[in-house]
């Protein structure tokens, strides 16, 4: 397989530690605003204690984020997706997004490193073995 040069990427992630060095590594053009999605992960964790109207908006918030997300991964189509999850709590409203999933199925996970998925988009290689 040969590796393509200067990737375009898209981290879902809630740590900023897992998108910046392995950016930087692959020289890899960001598709995102933003590196992670602490924001939005510290809003979904907020929402849970807070007053019902408070908790609505921050709903919002998180749904909308998550929806720009979803709308760069669908209309960008990076030639690699980085998911870490091991926030337990961010993925887990991440993955129950149906969108996700679906996007998901032009990507064949190249890699796992512990907690780290690293998934490349279909077309790119001719037969990448699942693990």
């Amino acid at each position: 397989m040969e590796v393509k040069t200067n990737p375009s990427i898209l981290f879902i992630t809630s740590n900023i530690g897992v998108s910046a060095p392995v950016a930087k590594a692959l020289d890899a053009k960001w598709v995102d605003r933003d590196p992670s999605d602490i924001i939005a992960a510290t809003a979904h964790y907020a929402a849970s204690r807070q007053m019902p109207q408070r908790q609505a908006e921050l709903n919002r918030f998180v749904a909308n984020w998550i929806d720009f997300k979803l709308q760069l991964l669908e209309t960008t189509r990076p030639d690699l997706v980085v998911i870490d999850a091991e926030d337990d709590i961010w993925i887990e409203r991440i993955w129950s997004e149906p969108r996700l999933i679906t996007a998901l199925h032009n990507y064949r996970k190249l890699a796992q490193a512990g907690h780290v998925m690293y998934f490349v988009r279909s077309d790119l290689v001719e037969h990448v073995s699942a693990n």
